[in-house]
């Protein structure tokens, strides 16, 4: 866990537009590889996708969480990036990133 007393000063810059998206695994990481930093992080810093905490994901326009579907056991760090085959109950991540590239141009970038 990062002391409270680190401060990280890492400056927006001027003129670029930050936005910010988190996953969180609900029950138990689609890849076992992340258990040990998912139970870590949840211990220290609460919901994470096994490598990144919701908490320490938000930066700029903070956009929300993706978690899959309902009944799925979540999104991990994996699907978020599309490395699980794409097999993510409730999560399509070409389609999350088609949507994010919509978006910016819908808002003229």
């Amino acid at each position: 866990m990062v002391s409270p007393d680190l401060h990280f000063n890492t400056l927006d810059v001027p003129g670029v537009h930050y936005q910010s998206w988190a996953a969180k695994i609900k029950v138990a990481p689609n890849v076992i590889a992340l258990a040990p930093t998912w139970i870590a992080l949840l211990a220290t810093e609460g919901p994470n996708d096994g490598l990144v905490s919701v908490n320490s994901a938000k930066w700029g326009n903070f956009r929300g969480v993706e978690d899959a579907a309902w009944w799925s056991p979540g999104c991990d760090h994996y699907n978020i990036v599309d490395q699980v085959f794409g097999i993510t109950p409730g999560f399509d991540a070409p389609d999350f990133y088609v949507d994010i590239v919509e978006d910016l141009k819908n808002r003229g970038y």
